[in-house]
């Protein structure tokens, strides 16, 4: 999304039998929650994310969620991407 840049060193991948758990987080200096949320609610059906709740979404056998919470340093947009139970 525009306005927002990857915290590389928060980010990780790790896959397992069952499916990957990978997480990552992204800054946003400028950018309201609700453009974030509204940006990610158009775009991800794109790309094949289903909305499943809010800031919540599932595509094949994972799940995807969207959290973002005020920091002193900014907004910090967290993305969860887990296998389906």
């Amino acid at each position: 999304m525009p306005g927002l840049y990857e915290v590389s060193e928060e980010g990780m991948v790790f896959d397992k039998p069952g499916g990957r758990i990978a997480e990552a987080e992204a800054m946003a200096d400028d950018v309201q929650p609700t453009e974030i949320k509204s940006f990610y609610k158009k775009t991800l059906p794109q790309l094949g994310w289903r909305p499943a709740g809010p800031d919540y979404f599932i595509r094949e056998r994972e799940s995807l969620r969207i959290a973002v919470r005020e920091e002193d340093s900014g907004r910090v947009v967290h993305f969860t991407v887990l296998p389906l139970p």
